[in-house]
C-alpha cells in the first residue's frame, strides 16, 4: 500500500482515541456530579478512496460528542421530582405540626380539660371551700393559657412558613431567570456551530428538575431548542424562550400587622395564583399554611367557643358567696342598636346564646336584710340600648321602678342599668347590693295554666337541644300569632308549623302544654309578642352569658373575635369578674328564703324571695355535667369537649401519617425512574476504565502503525 494513506489513517485513529480518552476522563471526573449526563464520542469510518486501482479505507472520522440521554426518562424524572418535592416538604412540615399536639398522658390541653372538671367535682363536694374555689380558678387559668399558647404556636408556624415561601419564591425566580438565559445561550451555540451545547443542556435540565421540585411544572422543547415552562396547575407561563416571569408574595395589612396574602405572577397583568399552586415544595407549604393549620386552629376556636359558652351559661345562672354592688359585662357590643342574637351586627361573640326568657334580680338591703325581687321578661328580640322602651337597659330600669312602686324601701334608682363603651353595666345606690337569678334551663315539657289571651301578637320560635347536645332552631321560620290569641290559637299555630315542638290545649283546665320528643329539651328562642309573659312561662334568657356578666371565661378583644379577625382559642382567659376572687366562683344558686313554717317568703309584690345563704352545689354539679355532655362543636355529630380535642390531635397525626406514607411511595417511584435514567445517562466508572484501556491500546496500535510506516519511508529513501 502507499505510505501516505497509512500515515493519514493512523493519525485519524490517534485523533479518535485521544477524544475517546478525553471523553472517558470527563465522564469519570463527573461521575458524582448532579445532573451530569454521560457523553460518548460518535466515530464513523471515512469514505474509502482508490489507491492504484484498489479501494482502501481512509481511517476513522469523529462526527460529534453527544450526551447519552433518553428525553422521555428526563421528562418523567422532572415530573416525579415535583411530586417528591411536594410529599417531602409536606411530611417535614406535618411532622413539626404533629409535635405541637404531642401531649404526655394527663398533660397538655386534654389533661387540663380533665383536671378542670376534676377541680369542679371537688368544689361540688365542698361548695363553700376557699381552696376548692381557688383550684377551679387556677385550672381554668391554666387551660386558657394552654389554649392561647397552642394557638400562638400555630399562628407563629404560619408566619414561619410565610418566610419560607418568600425565600422559596426568590429561589424559583432565580431558577426561572437562569433557564431563560440558558435558552438564549444554547440557541447561540447550537445555531452557530451546529453542535450540541452539552454542558449547557445538562445545566438547564438540572435547573428544570430543581424548579419542578420547588413548584411543579410542565415543559416542552420547541424546534429552536428552547424550553418553554408552565406551572402545572393553571398553565401560567414561567419561561418562554428567553423571557422569564416573576412570582411575588402578596401582602395585606391585618390587625395592624403586614401578613402574607398569596402568590402573584406578573406577566404584564398580575394574577393571584395561590389557590392553583398544589405541587412542589411551595404547594406543600401553601397546603399546610392555608388548609391544615387553619383547620386545626378552627377546631381549637370551636372548642374554646363551645367551652366558654357552655361554662358561662351555667356559671352566669349561679351565685357566689356574696352580693355585689355592681356588674360590668366583659363583652362589648359594636352596635347597641343591633339584636344580641345577630352576632354579625352586634359583634358579641356569644350573642347567639341570648333568647326569650326571664332574668331576676334579688335586690338586697344591706342594713335590714330585706330583699325585693325584680323580674325582667325578655322576648329574645331586644337590643341593649337604642333609647326606646324595647331595649334591655330600659326594660331593667323600668322593672326596678315598677317593683319600687309597691316596695316599702326600694327606690327606682337603687339598681340602675346602663351602657358604657358598649358594655352593659349594673350599679346600685349606697346601702344596696344585689344578686342575679336566671330562669330555668330547657325542659322536655313546659306546662302553664293560662286564662285569657295575649295582649299583643308576635312571632314565636324555639331552640331545641337533642339528647347528644345538638342544638337547632325549630321551626326554621318563626310561628306568627295575632293579638288576642288564646291558648287554643297558640297551640294550633305551633302544631301547624311542623316543628319538633308540639302543643296541647286543655280547655277544661285552661292548661297549655309544650312538649318535645323523648330526650329533647325546649327553650323559647324568640317571642316578639307577649305570649310568654301573658302565659307566665319563665325560662333562662342567657342574657348574662351572652354579654359576659358574672361569667367564668371571657375573650380578649371580643369584638374582633366576633368579626372573625382574632382567635377565640388565642383570646381565651378568665373573666375579670372571677380573676383573683374565688368567692365569686358560682357553686350554687339563689335559694328561696323560708318562713318559720317552712314556706317560701314573698316580697311586697308577692314574688318568692331568693337569697344568698341557702348555699348548695347545684351550679357546680351542672358545670360538672358538661364534661360528659355532647355538643355540636363546630357542627357535625355531638362530641364531648375531650372527644373533640382528641379528634384535633388525631387530625394532626393523620396529616403526618398520610404525608409519610406518600413520601415512602413517591421515593420508590423516584428511585425506579432514576435507576432507569442512570442505566442510559449515568456514569459507571468501572465500565469507563475498561473503555479507557481499550482506547489506550487503540492509541498504541495507531502509534505502532505510524512508527512502522516511518521505517518503511526511511527504507525507501535509503534505497533511492
Amino acid at each position: 500500500m502507499a505510505i501516505s494513506p497509512g500515515f493519514s489513517t493512523a493519525v485519524s485513529a490517534l485523533h479518535a482515541n485521544q477524544l475517546r480518552m478525553a471523553t472517558a476522563s470527563n465522564n469519570i471526573s463527573n461521575a458524582q456530579t448532579e445532573g451530569y449526563n454521560r457523553q460518548r464520542v460518535d466515530v464513523t469510518f471515512s469514505q474509502s478512496s482508490p489507491e492504484q486501482g484498489v479501494r482502501i479505507g481512509d481511517g476513522a472520522r469523529v462526527r460529534d460528542v453527544n450526551r447519552m440521554v433518553d428525553d422521555f426518562m428526563i421528562r418523567e424524572e422532572i415530573d416525579q421530582t415535583g411530586k417528591l418535592g411536594t410529599t417531602k416538604t409536606r411530611s417535614e412540615l406535618a411532622s413539626r405540626l404533629d409535635g405541637f399536639f404531642d401531649e404526655p398522658e394527663g398533660g397538655g390541653i386534654s389533661g387540663r380539660i380533665q383536671e378542670f372538671f376534676r377541680k369542679v367535682s371537688d368544689l361540688s363536694n365542698n361548695p363553700g371551700g376557699d381552696v376548692e374555689r381557688t383550684q377551679v380558678l387556677s385550672m381554668g387559668r391554666e387551660l386558657s393559657k394552654l389554649m392561647s399558647d397552642r394557638d400562638t404556636q400555630l399562628s407563629g408556624y404560619q408566619k414561619e412558613i410565610d418566610d419560607r415561601v418568600t425565600q422559596k419564591l426568590r429561589d424559583i425566580n432565580n431558577s426561572i431567570r437562569q433557564i431563560a438565559d440558558l435558552n438564549i445561550r444554547i440557541g447561540q451555540v447550537e445555531n452557530g456551530t451546529g453542535q450540541e451545547a452539552m454542558a449547557l443542556r445538562d445545566q438547564r435540565d438540572q435547573l428544570t428538575r430543581e424548579l419542578s421540585e420547588k413548584i411543579g411544572i410542565n415543559y416542552y422543547e420547541d424546534n429552536q431548542g428552547s424550553y418553554n415552562i408552565q406551572m402545572k396547575n393553571g398553565g401560567h407561563s414561567l419561561v418562554n424562550k428567553g423571557e422569564a416571569t416573576t412570582l411575588s408574595r402578596g401582602l395585606k395589612t391585618e390587625g395592624g400587622a403586614i401578613t402574607f396574602s398569596g402568590i402573584t405572577l406578573d406577566d404584564g397583568v398580575p394574577k393571584e395564583l395561590s389557590d392553583g399552586i398544589r405541587d412542589g415544595e411551595i404547594g406543600a407549604m401553601l397546603r399546610i399554611r392555608d388548609e391544615t393549620i387553619p383547620e386545626l386552629r378552627g377546631r381549637l376556636d370551636d372548642l374554646a367557643q363551645s367551652m366558654i359558652g357552655e361554662v358561662n351559661k351555667v356559671h352566669a345562672k349561679g351565685v357566689g358567696l356574696e352580693y355585689q354592688d355592681s356588674a360590668r359585662a366583659s363583652m362589648a357590643t359594636g352596635d347597641p342598636t343591633a339584636q344580641l342574637q345577630d352576632e354579625k351586627s352586634s359583634k358579641l361573640p356569644f350573642g347567639e346564646l341570648f333568647q326569650a326568657g326571664q332574668v331576676d334580680f334579688a335586690v338586697h338591703n344591706k342594713a335590714t336584710g330585706q330583699i325585693e325581687m325584680v323580674s325582667v321578661q325578655l322576648d329574645g328580640n331586644e337590643v341593649l340600648e337604642d333609647g326606646s322602651s324595647g331595649d334591655i337597659v330600659s326594660k331593667i330600669n323600668r322593672a326596678v321602678g315598677d317593683a319600687a312602686a309597691d316596695s316599702e324601701w326600694l327606690s327606682a334608682g337603687d339598681l340602675q342599668a346602663g351602657l358604657s363603651n358598649g358594655h352593659l353595666e349594673l350599679k346600685t345606690s349606697e346601702g344596696v347590693d344585689f344578686a342575679l337569678k336566671s330562669g330555668p334551663d330547657g325542659r322536655e315539657q313546659i306546662k302553664t295554666t293560662w286564662e285569657g289571651s295575649v295582649a299583643s301578637g308576635g312571632q314565636l320560635q324555639f331552640r331545641v337541644r337533642g339528647p347528644g347536645g345538638e342544638v337547632s332552631t325549630s321551626p326554621a321560620s318563626p310561628i306568627s300569632y295575632g293579638s288576642g290569641a288564646g291558648g287554643a290559637d297558640i297551640a294550633e299555630a305551633i302544631n301547624a308549623a311542623g316543628s319538633r315542638v308540639s302543643a296541647n290545649w286543655n280547655a277544661s283546665k285552661n292548661e297549655l302544654t309544650l312538649s318535645a320528643p323523648g330526650g329533647y329539651e325546649i327553650e323559647v328562642k324568640k317571642d316578639t309578642g307577649s305570649f310568654m309573659e301573658d302565659a307566665g312561662i319563665d325560662g333562662s334568657s342567657n342574657l348574662f352569658a351572652a354579654v359576659g356578666i358574672n361569667t367564668f371565661f371571657t375573650l380578649d378583644q371580643g369584638q374582633n373575635v366576633a368579626e372573625g379577625v382574632s382567635s377565640a382559642a388565642g383570646s381565651m382567659k378568665l373573666d375579670p369578674y372571677v380573676e383573683g376572687s374565688p368567692e365569686r366562683v358560682h357553686a350554687g344558686h339563689l335559694g328561696a328564703r323560708l318562713s318559720d313554717a317552712g314556706e317560701p317568703r314573698r316580697d311586697s309584690n308577692g314574688e318568692v324571695v331568693y337569697e344568698i345563704g341557702v348555699g348548695d352545689n347545684s351550679a357546680a354539679l351542672d358545670m360538672l355535667d358538661l364534661q360528659s355532655a355532647g355538643f355540636e362543636i363546630g357542627g357535625g355529630k355531638p362530641r364531648t369537649f375531650g372527644e373533640h380535642y382528641a379528634g384535633t390531635i388525631s387530625r394532626a397525626g393523620a396529616e403526618k401519617a398520610n404525608a409519610d406514607s406518600l413520601v415512602e411511595f413517591q421515593q420508590r417511584v423516584m428511585d425506579q425512574i432514576k435507576e432507569q435514567r442512570e442505566s442510559v445517562s449515568g456514569v459507571n466508572t468501572e465500565e469507563e476504565l475498561v473503555r479507557m484501556m481499550n482506547f489506550q491500546r487503540g492509541y498504541q496500535a495507531a502509534s505502532k502503525v505510524i512508527s512502522s510506516t516511518d521505517r518503511m519511508f526511511q527504507s525507501l529513501l535509503q534505497s533511492v
